[in-house]
């Protein structure tokens, strides 16, 4: 006698192996077989070697020890996963730390290049002093520490690429425009005024010069400070900023927000961060922007800019010489001495011509009426 089973099988017992059958059995043989009437079901030992399906070959048989081997494999992939994870977090966690040490260094050394050129100004022709000396040795002293957190930062980014992408091999992720980029932050973080010779001549100020100043030669046009020079360019490393508002940005920080952005294809980045704030906060960014562009196109201006007899300008009337070329309005008292304080100047006049166009964007928008200020407006 024969017995068609078809239906979904059901475990008898715990160490049983149960499959869904289409062929036909035969209940006569002396395999323990047991029937349920109600489910049209069959259990089996799991000494038995059963067939899955008629069409497959009578040498596959079914190994009990596959199961567990899919299961372990599923237990690995979820533990690499958790483990990905666990060093994703980790990483971003030390780059947020790197990223505020290094704008700290940044922040420092920027203050103190400023005092050291302040001791300098006061002097005659811009001699050097051993305060002014001792000074540039703490820059150095910060900027070989501000490199080689430079250096960590692109490690640790490297490394968090490499994991967000699955590489096993980190020196995949090493591209020629990673490459240029690090060395282009290298080159901006290391210009710095360098200590030279120990200066061993008298102090003077520049109040004790004597009445003759007729006979002062003015400064030529080429003329151009070493340490001003120097600088200057330091006020660069404030891009250091940007990277720091990234890092806890909670648009970065948020695991959602950065899947959305994947999944839309856009890069939560500085320039998505930057379009964000304005969006959001167009005043207050743009009046912070526009004071930290003020306090250091003065006080560039002041360093690049002289006096008839060879002083640098006051710091009063630097800030009324960035107002009107900011606002492209130029009165004329006041004019840059050097083609130091002309560039600072066709800077300053740019950023104004840019800062005005973005002012007038943002009136314009709060100035638009909403739809129910359309309505009402309509309505009367």
């Amino acid at each position: 006698m024969y017995l068609i089973v078809s239906a979904q099988c059901k475990m008898a017992a715990t160490e049983d192996t149960c499959l869904d059958l289409t062929t036909f059995i035969n209940t006569d043989s002396s395999s323990a077989i047991q029937q349920n009437d109600s489910l049209n079901t069959a259990s089996l030992p799991s000494t038995t070697a059963i067939i899955m399906d008629s069409d497959t070959a009578d040498d596959k048989e079914i190994n009990p020890k596959t199961f567990n081997r899919y299961k372990s494999v599923g237990n690995i992939s979820l533990s690499v996963l958790s483990r990905r994870l666990t060093k994703r977090k980790k990483l971003h966690q030390r780059l947020s730390v790197v990223a505020d040490i290094m704008f700290i260094l940044s922040v420092l050394g920027i203050i103190l290049m400023i005092i050291e050129n302040e001791l300098t100004f006061s002097q005659i022709n811009n001699h050097e002093t051993i305060a002014s000396w001792s000074i540039k040795i703490v820059i150095s002293l910060s900027t070989v520490i501000l490199l080689g957190f430079v250096i960590e930062y692109h490690r640790l980014d490297i490394s968090l690429y490499a994991v967000n992408n699955s590489i096993e091999d980190v020196r995949v992720a090493i591209t020629y425009e990673r490459i240029i980029t690090v060395v282009l932050e290298i080159l901006i973080c290391a210009v710095h005024p360098m200590p030279r010779s120990f200066p061993r001549h008298s102090n003077a100020s520049s109040e004790d010069i004597s009445s003759n100043d007729s006979t002062v030669t003015p400064h030529p046009l080429s003329y151009a400070s070493v340490d001003v020079g120097l600088g200057l360019p330091m006020f660069l490393r404030l891009y250091l900023l940007w990277r720091v508002v990234m890092f806890h940005s909670h648009l970065f920080r948020d695991a959602s927000s950065r899947s959305v952005g994947y999944l839309n294809r856009v890069s939560i980045d500085y320039f998505f961060l930057i379009k964000t704030y304005l969006e959001q906060w167009p005043v207050v960014y743009l009046t912070t922007f526009c004071i930290i562009v003020f306090l250091i196109g003065s006080w560039s201006l002041r360093a690049c800019s002289y006096s008839s007899i060879n002083e640098h300008l006051t710091m009063q009337n630097t800030m009324w010489l960035f107002v009107i070329t900011f606002t492209t309005v130029g009165y004329g008292d006041f004019t840059p001495s050097t083609y130091c304080g002309r560039t600072i100047a066709a800077i300053i006049a740019l950023v104004g011509v840019l800062s005005t166009a973005l002012l007038i964007s943002v009136l314009a928008q709060k100035l638009v009426m909403n739809r129910w200020e359309k309505y009402v407006n309509n309505f009367v």
